[in-house]
């Protein structure tokens, strides 16, 4: 093999070495994204349920709204940590 072929291969190793790097920090930011859309929503429920006991409110399809929000950005979460596995 000649220097040059070398130095092909070895450029497109670091080439995908790189895209890879980038992948996975793409997806480890959009974990942290979806992580504080998680906690917002927490946050936000967490409003809504002190101040419905408070004020002897009933906003149980409200609750169950953010419980079901919630649950589907864990799934999102799940499905992003699994692709960092891959």
């Amino acid at each position: 093999m000649s220097f040059m072929d070398k130095m092909a291969q070895t450029l497109n190793k670091v080439g995908e070495k790189t895209s890879e790097v980038a992948n996975t920090t793409k997806t480890k930011m959009d974990i942290a994204k979806v992580k504080s859309n998680v906690d917002e929503k927490y946050k936000l429920l967490g409003e809504l349920v002190y101040t419905a006991l408070k004020e002897n409110k009933t906003v149980d399809e409200q609750v169950q709204a953010y419980i079901n929000e919630i649950d589907i950005l864990k799934a999102e979460i799940a499905n992003l940590e699994s692709q960092l596995g891959e």
